[in-house]
């Protein structure tokens, strides 16, 4: 009996002390939050300025776009203009410039899709 009795004698601490514990963890609690609170407005402020700038960004890549857009179809019309002149001068169609591709073989007639050679008879069908 005497050992819990000492046991329980060391262990107790007063009023007074537990109090001072809890008035000390509650401020800890205080600072702790007062620090998050800071550091969700600062998260918050960061998240605004990132937002402009992404806006302020996209506007920009719009209108370099917009102006690339711009550029390329003035370019696109000219070559148009430019290749219906050279066939009209020429009177020929585009539709002659282009190479002929077999799709099938000559000598076997299997499907050989723009290949050198025919896979089935070994011929050369495109060059």
């Amino acid at each position: 009996m005497r050992e819990n009795e000492f046991y329980g004698a060391n262990t107790q601490k007063s009023e007074a002390e537990i109090t001072k514990e809890i008035e000390s963890l509650e401020s800890e609690i205080k600072k702790l939050e007062d620090y998050c609170n800071r550091l969700w407005i600062l998260k918050e402020k960061k998240r605004m300025e990132f937002k402009t700038n992404m806006q302020s960004h996209r506007t920009s890549v719009n209108e370099i776009s917009g102006n690339i857009k711009e550029t390329v179809g003035v370019k696109d019309d000219q070559k148009k203009e430019q290749e219906e002149n050279i066939y009209q001068k020429k009177q020929i169609s585009p539709q002659s410039n282009k190479k002929m591709v077999n799709r099938f073989c000559p000598y076997c007639g299997a499907p050989v899709n723009g290949m050198r050679f025919c896979g089935q008879c070994g011929n050369k069908v495109n060059d």
